[in-house]
């Protein structure tokens, strides 16, 4: 709603600029209160408010550090996908700031929450623990994003090779835990030969419908008859 009414607004170009301003004004309170916006809703707040360019330089920098205020608590509360929410969203503002050094620095933290979401993953927390891997391969991918010089200087390249063995192992499980279908082979002859006989001397499109036909739908109502 909010999203659609700044539309709305900035549509009416200068008659619209107190009404935008009222707006942001309005924004910046509802995500600085933390009242409903502390979850995810607050990252969205804050993505609307970045993208939109609502803020001044001053607000920008306050913004970043709320973000990552915000996402220390979902940290302590282990709400991975908020957390990440927000630490992607701390890393934005400050490279709006170019304060790389600290959008570096969320940026470690963000994937630090991957790798925490992966460690549950394998236990079996919030899904499957084969899809742990996924979460790894978004930890590194997001370290591997940080500039080399401030990896360098933060040993984060050692992290980065610790997790490739971690994702080799992760993907070894993956593959033995995989069950091997068997089964008796099918043979298509005859219906490979039916298929030629039916386009046999047809221009592409009957061709093609009369593909179609070689095993027409099933209908539901059928399906269930038979299941009875």
């Amino acid at each position: 709603a909010w999203e659609r009414a700044l539309e709305l607004v900035v549509r009416r170009g200068e008659d619209g600029y107190a009404q935008i301003q009222a707006m942001t004004s309005a924004l910046l309170d509802r995500l600085r209160s933390g009242e409903g916006a502390s979850g995810y809703f607050g990252v969205q707040l804050s993505e609307m408010i970045r993208g939109r360019r609502l803020a001044t330089k001053d607000e920008t920098g306050q913004l970043a550090m709320l973000c990552v205020q915000r996402a220390s608590d979902a940290r302590e509360a282990a709400n991975w996908r908020v957390e990440q929410g927000w630490e992607q969203e701390a890393t934005l503002w400050f490279r709006g700031l170019n304060l790389r050094d600290e959008a570096s620095a969320a940026q470690a933290r963000l994937a630090e929450s991957f790798i925490s979401e992966a460690d549950d993953r394998r236990r079996g927390v919030g899904g499957d623990a084969s899809t742990a891997s996924h979460f790894v391969e978004l930890a590194l991918k997001t370290l591997l994003e940080i500039p080399r010089t401030y990896r360098t200087a933060h040993t984060l390249d050692t992290r980065i090779a610790d997790l490739r063995r971690v994702l080799a192992e992760d993907r070894q499980v993956l593959l033995e835990s995989m069950v091997p279908m068997r089964g008796e082979s099918v043979d298509l002859t005859e219906q490979v030969a039916d298929a030629r006989r039916r386009v046999d001397g047809r221009d592409k499109v009957a061709a093609l419908g009369a593909l179609g036909m070689l095993s027409p739908l099933v209908s539901f109502e059928a399906v269930m008859s038979q299941a009875k």
